[in-house]
């Protein structure tokens, strides 16, 4: 059994897809139950069981149905072109393994921080000195030193903070507007 015991199923998906449209509702039913195969094989959208493809025989078995029945339901959904075969001649699910692709990156870009386009395509090392990251070393300055320009422009900008608020200030004790009251149980005393 693989790790993954649930995976996102897009209702509009399988109701949209035209290849799958154009199938049998057999064919359809046949379909979502090899896709529950797949999502418990390694790797993860190729029908397989315990490792290996399973023969018609076999997949009837699964599917519950003759062999004859198998045999016609797989070649409705292969000539839709629903499926797709390995080299060796295995079906898997297009969508799956793109699916699992997806989540093996997020996995591993997790693991290194986050999303690689926001942290920079620069490959960085997870833990280390150099590691740059939310967890800044404990060696590293708190706050590096400023250049003159940057000194200069913090200096400006809390001056006319200091200037606006100062401003405030005068514009609140020229123009003191009563509170409205609020309804109170309580004597105002």
């Amino acid at each position: 059994m693989s790790a993954r015991r649930w995976a996102k199923f897009w209702w509009q998906d399988w109701q949209r897809d035209p290849a799958l449209r154009m199938c049998s509702l057999a064919a359809r039913g046949a379909w979502i139950e090899m896709l529950c195969l797949m999502a418990d094989a390694d790797p993860v959208g190729h029908l397989l069981v315990n490792g290996r493809s399973p023969n018609m025989r076999q997949l009837s078995a699964v599917l519950g149905c003759s062999e004859r029945e198998a045999t016609k339901l797989v070649g409705e959904l292969e000539e839709n072109g629903v499926f797709s075969r390995t080299d060796d001649g295995t079906i898997f699910s297009r969508r799956m393994v793109r699916d699992k692709a997806i989540s093996d990156e997020a996995a591993a870009n997790g693991k290194k921080g986050g999303n690689p386009n926001i942290t920079g395509k620069a490959k960085r090392k997870v833990k280390g000195v150099d590691a740059e990251g939310l967890t800044p070393s404990l060696n590293a300055d708190a706050t590096p030193p400023l250049k003159h320009q940057e000194t200069e422009a913090e200096a400006d900008t809390e001056r006319s903070l200091s200037l606006r608020s100062s401003e405030r200030a005068d514009a609140d004790a020229t123009s003191v507007q009563p509170k409205p009251k609020r309804a109170c149980r309580l004597p105002a005393d």
